[in-house]
């Protein structure tokens, strides 16, 4: 694939010289924020998530199984979005996919157009920002049916053994409004990025604690508190007095979220030797 930020000339095609508002360099992939006809004469807001093509011997599969072989990025991530809406996950809607575009020399990639949640911001975002505007007694309001939400999320995915594993609050999109109108959050909070969402109904512990030390360790940011994080561990098991097996599972989350920030911590000292 080409180094993120470069756009294939296959891409630059569907742009028709529109020049990107962003061009955002993932592992694996790279996201491109720009605007597309809607078809009624207008412009609309859209993200083009571009992924890698198949190997060789994955195409070569593809060629001899068709719908039996591997599908691509593009068509994991459209499905797993229309999982997530039909159980009840708001999520961005897919305006279209392309399972396989053919670039120079034979190689591929598969494109996955969504439309951008517009007038909405990461709650990573939205979280400091409300701390710093809202009055504390609404803020705390605000903090627990937002919590209650996200507890209410995760578990749709995980009472059906599925795990997002990229559970990070960066993923939770919300209306810049809710935080000064006080309407419930519920059915309001969209997650995002879904291509490696996998249903796993032998080893779900392991990706229980992967997602739920991710919402751990991306909860650092300013406005949550320890009573938060507990808050919303009572509100994702439904309790209100954790009993033995929820208190093995905290502690084994707070592991996994303390093991990710010493490996983000070491990353980012290597990147600042000299």
């Amino acid at each position: 694939m080409e180094t993120p930020g470069t756009i294939p000339p296959v891409i630059n095609q569907l742009l028709k010289g529109r020049v990107p508002v962003e061009v955002r360099g993932k592992p694996g992939r790279f996201i491109i924020r720009t605007t597309l006809p809607d078809g009624a004469g207008q412009e609309r807001p859209v993200y083009l998530k571009v992924y890698p093509g198949d190997g060789f011997w994955d195409r070569i599969k593809s060629r001899i199984f068709g719908h039996l072989a591997l599908r691509s990025p593009a068509q994991v991530e459209r499905a797993n979005l229309s999982w997530a809406s039909a159980h009840g996950i708001p999520v961005p809607r897919v305006i279209s996919a392309a399972p396989e575009l053919l670039q120079q020399e034979s190689a591929s990639i598969s494109l996955l157009v969504t439309e951008e949640l517009s007038g909405m911001s990461a709650l990573h975002v939205l979280i400091p920002t409300a701390a710093r505007t809202v009055t504390p007694a609404n803020f705390r309001r605000w903090k627990h049916d937002l919590g209650d939400e996200i507890a209410r999320l995760a578990r749709c995915l995980h009472q059906t053994d599925r795990f997002h594993k990229d559970l990070y609050l960066c993923h939770f999109f919300l209306p810049d409004v809710a935080v000064t109108d006080l309407m419930p959050v519920r059915g309001r909070l969209h997650l995002l990025d879904f291509l490696r969402l996998k249903q796993h109904r032998w080893n779900k512990r392991r990706w229980q604690v992967k997602d739920l030390a991710e919402l751990l360790y991306s909860s650092d940011v300013p406005g949550i508190d320890t009573r938060d994080r507990l808050r919303f561990m009572h509100a994702y098991l439904g309790c209100r007095k954790l009993n033995q097996k929820g208190r093995r599972l905290v502690r084994s989350v707070v592991r996994k979220a303390a093991r990710y920030r010493r490996q983000n911590r070491k990353s980012s000292e290597s990147r600042t030797e000299p």
